[in-house]
């Protein structure tokens, strides 16, 4: 969020006409954002305002939340050629696992040696 926003997100920049929505149970009010209190709010604004897909954007929690919820059609892997240090598995909520049957839908080279695999996620 905080680098969206630093790009122009709510406010002029690449991200000026982008709606950022903040999914949170602690903030009620951010500028230039809409703040809710859960993903299926999440999607019922942005289904409201006319849009009929989204970017989800965030850390494992939010993104456990919307898989848990069955909130997520497709998801897209976006592979770069570096080794990072150890950090957070952002797919797989370690209490309350679940398995998903995935579908690859596409793949393709983006350049620099990035690939992005594109899936369909079961039910």
């Amino acid at each position: 969020f905080e680098a969206m926003r630093g790009n122009g997100g709510g406010g002029g920049g690449p991200f000026a006409d982008i709606d950022i929505v903040v999914v949170s149970t602690s903030m009620n009010e951010l500028p230039g954002v809409k703040v809710v209190g859960s993903p299926q709010e999440a999607l019922d604004y942005l289904q409201e305002k006319g849009y009929q897909t989204a970017l989800l954007a965030g850390g494992a929690d939010l993104h456990n939340a919307f898989l848990g919820q069955g909130l997520i059609g497709e998801i897209i892997f976006n592979f770069a050629p570096v080794l990072e240090g150890k950090g957070l598995n952002l797919l797989i909520d370690q209490h309350h696992y679940q398995y998903k049957d995935v579908e690859l839908l596409d793949f393709k080279p983006l350049g620099n040696g990035v690939v992005q695999l594109r899936y369909a996620v079961g039910s």
